[in-house]
């Protein structure tokens, strides 16, 4: 699927810093469509860090109403990552390939193959 980052850049722009809500911002979905998050700026770089580097940004939403559906992105030169819960399931949306900030994959880590990294990560017990 295609993104306008741009226009999801002038977006989190409207996101106060301070971590209130902000405005409603649209994710794409595996299925094509798109749901509105709102989103707050959350830190999660120490401060001298996000300091030097004010280009990486972290969000954190919720779809209106439905609290149990949620994200985490964060938006930097690379491109947009998020990670969602919605209705007990886990996406993720990534570039579709390094320096592409125009396209990406969303999906359901539950259609992942099992042999796949993420499912061997998600697999191995706690402390290993």
């Amino acid at each position: 699927m295609t993104l306008a980052i741009h226009d999801l850049q002038a977006a989190l722009a409207a996101v106060p810093a301070d971590g209130s809500p902000g405005p409603l911002v649209a994710l794409p979905f595996p299925d094509g469509t798109r749901r509105a998050f709102r989103l707050r700026a959350t830190q999660v770089m120490a401060l001298e860090l996000a300091a030097r580097y004010p280009e990486l940004r972290t969000y954190a939403g919720e779809l209106p109403g439905h609290p149990e559906n949620r994200v985490r992105l964060e938006l930097t030169p690379a491109g947009l990552r998020a990670s969602l819960v919605h209705e007990g399931h886990q996406l993720l949306i990534e570039p579709f390939r390094p320096g592409d900030t125009a396209h990406y994959l969303c999906f359901d880590t539950a259609s992942l193959p099992a042999d796949s990294k993420r499912n061997r990560e998600e697999a191995r017990p706690e402390g290993n």
